[in-house]
């Protein structure tokens, strides 16, 4: 068996999960991941020859980073298809290109199965609409980041660093009109056509390649011929 190439400055990550409750056992979740870990770097350094005798664990990060746990639900839940699918929405504020990505479902107690689970590669990208970014029973309550209306699968794809924060500067320029209006984030839906050219005017553009601040519009990506435009009668749950 080949010896692993270990980095100079590498990284060792965990995956695990079980039936607990997330959310209150949290530092019970913590004890096992810590067990876990120091488990793994006994073995690499005294488990055999690893090639690890020269290599040292500097740090071990003490506050796990929870995947999902409750989930908040707004006018439109983005699910998977709409990922694999690139679609394009009429009302899109965001965009997305990460792969979905569905991690085994205990981790590494799952031991015939490799942590990172099943990945769903796909071309392109796909854009995520507004009504994901306010809830649909909250009147006054917006969600950007990890915490936008998406179903589990969806939301492998859309919690990536880079997805979220353009969608936070979405969230922040709509906030901007719904005071500019009066309105609440529901309501501003009229005007969702000032909120998009308000969001490319920012220095960004929220679908890269088909649109730049100056010279071309919203109407123009809704109609490229090589995506699909979402419906505006997408279930909620």
């Amino acid at each position: 068996m080949e010896k692993p190439d270990y980095a100079e400055g590498g990284i060792l990550y965990e995956l695990m999960g079980d039936t607990d409750d997330i959310i209150t056992d949290y530092e019970n979740i913590r004890d096992d991941l810590v067990a876990a870990l120091y488990g793994v770097w006994d073995h690499i350094k005294n488990g055999g020859d690893h090639g690890a005798e020269n290599y040292e664990l500097e740090w071990v990060g003490m506050l796990p980073g929870v995947r999902e746990s409750r989930r908040l639900v707004g006018d439109y839940l983005l699910d998977e298809t709409d990922i694999l699918e690139n679609r394009i929405f009429d009302d899109a504020v965001c965009y997305g290109g990460w792969n979905v990505d569905l991690h085994t479902a205990h981790g590494l107690l799952d031991l015939d199965r490799h942590p990172s689970g099943d990945t769903r590669y796909f071309d392109g990208i796909y854009t995520i609409p507004y009504r994901s970014y306010y809830s649909k029973n909250i009147s006054n309550l917006f969600m950007a980041g990890r915490n936008i209306s998406a179903t589990k699968l969806g939301y492998c794809s859309t919690r990536i660093i880079g997805c979220c924060a353009i969608g936070g500067q979405a969230v922040g320029s709509a906030a901007t009109l719904c005071k500019k209006y009066a309105c609440s984030p529901r309501a501003l839906a009229p005007h969702i056509r000032e909120l998009q050219q308000l969001i490319l005017t920012r220095e960004t553009a929220f679908y890269p390649r088909y649109l730049t601040r100056t010279r071309t519009t919203t109407q123009e990506m809704l109609s490229l011929p090589q995506s699909r435009t979402g419906s505006a009668e997408k279930r909620g749950v």
